[in-house]
């Protein structure tokens, strides 16, 4: 649900309109079964977003109801976890990390040849994959790449202007299923 450029645009004079979106990350297969679905993270769900300012004021923002069916998935999933949401960053070298991982039965080749990173819709590399990182390897085991799951991109924003961009990862597995990945905006800074 970010909506930070669109806000701006229309909402020039509002007090930190570039700050104004906001995503998250919902893992849905920690939610408990809805409805009578059978196992973890399938069924319908209302999702509900509420502001809460400096002062401890709410703002009811808005629901959206969700179905997860992950009984049945079939692409790779994962996200991003750098840069954050509307980040500042600058420098030739800003470390993008992220985690990808696929359905049981396939995998993703460990050399990251098939993760590539995409910055304002534009392919700028792969990533380093096949870094272990204990959280993502206790959240999912058994799967092919459970136990190197993570990899890291270096990322020069010196080729990039100063101002809003977008990134994200594309991810194919070895029978080319694919989805795209943490998807999100960032500043640069220089």
């Amino acid at each position: 649900m970010d909506r930070g450029p669109t806000f701006s645009r229309y909402y020039p004079n509002a007090p930190l309109n570039y700050r104004s979106g906001w995503g998250y990350m919902l893992l849905s297969n920690f939610m408990p079964n809805s409805g009578g679905a059978a196992g973890p993270g399938n069924g319908t769900y209302n999702l509900h977003a509420i502001a809460v300012n400096k002062t401890g004021g709410t703002n009811y923002l808005a629901t959206r109801t969700v179905t997860a069916d992950n009984a049945q998935a079939s692409k790779p999933f994962g996200t991003i976890d750098t840069p954050s949401q509307g980040a500042t960053i600058s420098g030739n070298a800003y470390v993008n990390f992220g985690w990808a991982l696929t359905q049981s039965g396939y995998n993703i080749p460990v050399d990251g040849s098939t993760i590539t990173v995409m910055v304002d819709g534009v392919a700028v590399g792969h990533p380093t994959y096949n870094q272990y990182r204990s959280d993502i390897a206790n959240f999912f085991p058994g799967l092919s790449n459970s136990n190197g799951a993570v990899g890291f991109f270096y990322l020069d924003t010196t080729k990039l202007t100063n101002g809003v961009h977008t990134i994200s990862w594309v991810v194919y597995d070895n029978q080319g299923r694919n989805d795209g990945i943490g998807s999100r905006y960032f500043t640069v800074e220089n």
